[in-house]
């Protein structure tokens, strides 16, 4: 079993997350306090380094790049 796979089944229920090529994509329906899903965890189980940005933030740093290329 790969490294992903045995970190997904460690993760509670009401978490998910799913990866996609350099991403991962998480839902915290819950929030990010409550879950033991963090920047930390995923580095600890994966092997990398990682950040965390909520959605908002995302939508936001990709509106500045579009704005910038035009």
């Amino acid at each position: 079993m790969e490294r992903s796979q045995t970190a997904r089944k460690k993760i509670a229920v009401a978490t998910n997350f799913v990866a996609l090529l350099r991403d991962v994509c998480l839902s915290l329906p819950n929030g990010l306090a409550r879950s033991k899903l963090t920047a930390a965890w995923l580095d600890a189980r994966l092997g990398i380094v990682s950040t965390m940005r909520n959605w908002r933030t995302v939508a936001k740093l990709a509106a500045m790049v579009e704005a910038r290329r035009r």
